[in-house]
């Protein structure tokens, strides 16, 4: 399975208070402000999906003999980073 590929953007539409996810100015997807408690959190939620996924698709690949040391370090700095975009 593929997905649009990341970075993932949140841009506030002022007229109407939807929230759309963005890759390079272009949106493909929307958080409709009438249709959640917290659209905010919800869209930088769904922006951080490429961040989360490459934490998880880390975590998975790990093989015992892998190092886990190594395996703490990056899937640390990747799941911070997914972690602080998904917040507002």
């Amino acid at each position: 399975m593929t997905h649009t590929k990341g970075p993932w953007e949140v841009e506030i539409h002022s007229s109407t208070g939807n929230f759309s996810i963005q890759r390079e100015g272009f949106g493909f997807a929307t958080v409709f402000a009438n249709r959640s408690q917290d659209p905010l959190a919800d869209a930088h939620l769904i922006a951080a999906a490429p961040d989360l996924a490459a934490f998880v698709g880390k975590v998975i690949k790990w093989k015992p003999g892998d190092g886990i040391a190594a395996l703490q370090q990056e899937a640390r700095s990747l799941y911070e980073a997914a972690i602080a975009k998904a917040r507002p």
